[in-house]
């Protein structure tokens, strides 16, 4: 059964399923509460276990299950469910309509990364760096960095900015969302005019440091093009993403 939660209720550090979407919705529950525009389901077993849980943050929803029994009821409620973007995982995107894009799901099993000397943290300037890398459309910008601000004032984000030449920043990374056993790494882009001078290798790095420092796993999905890239930084796939994305105007199926 799907059942409404408090952005407060400890079961959502405890989501089980997918890994990295967990992180990601106790990151949001923890940024949750006090006029935060965060909603919150969990998936719950006849002993009122969670076998999965939801989360919507505006036109954003991201949803995992750990057991089939839970999916079919899961999927249902996500058809019926508002959104414009979806994250989910490979039990509940096959019973969901449209054609997802499939993302890797890496963890990083390499050694600590050396320390970098980094500009002092901006959200807006890792937010900018995106836009201007390409990585992030412009009209995207305010919504992402208010939603980035409020994850990083609240500790369930960081962002990590590496400097250029003359001290501006050149690269960027996020721990987008901070879990409690697992940190996602994401917002990772360089400036045009600094592309193929290690600068997001570097920004990579320090978002890794900061998750093993913080004692969590770093995981992430990437584009399957870009696989090979944090392969060779010492990542390793360990699962999938689907995304789902509705057309403007497009409402929830009909159940």
């Amino acid at each position: 059964m799907i059942r409404w939660a408090e952005p407060g209720d400890p079961r959502l550090a405890q989501v089980p399923g997918d890994p990295l979407l967990a992180a990601v919705i106790e990151a949001e529950a923890r940024a949750g509460g006090g006029g935060a525009p965060g909603e919150f389901w969990l998936a719950l077993e006849e002993g009122g276990q969670p076998a999965g849980g939801i989360c919507r943050v505006g036109g954003l929803v991201w949803a995992t299950v750990s057991r089939e029994e839970a999916a079919g009821e899961a999927a249902d409620f996500l058809r019926a469910l508002g959104w414009r973007w979806l994250e989910t995982d490979s039990l509940l995107a096959p019973l969901l309509p449209g054609r997802p894009w499939r993302y890797p799901e890496m963890a990083y099993r390499g050694p600590l990364p050396e320390e970098t000397p980094l500009c002092p943290p901006s959200v807006m300037e890792a937010v900018r760096c995106n836009v201007a890398a390409g990585a992030l459309a412009p009209a995207l910008l305010e919504e992402r960095y208010a939603h980035l601000h409020l994850l990083a004032r609240r500790g369930a984000a960081r962002v990590f900015l590496v400097p250029g030449p003359e001290g501006a920043p050149a690269a960027a990374a996020a721990i987008s969302h901070l879990g409690s056993r697992r940190g996602v790494i994401g917002y990772l882009a360089a400036l045009p005019e600094r592309r193929g001078r290690g600068c997001s290798s570097a920004a990579l790095g320090a978002a890794v440091r900061g998750c093993l420092e913080a004692g969590r796993e770093p995981v992430l999905a990437c584009r399957e093009e870009l696989a090979p890239f944090y392969r060779a930084r010492g990542f390793a796939e360990t699962g999938e993403i689907w995304a789902f994305e509705r057309e403007a105007g497009e409402g929830p199926s009909a159940l």
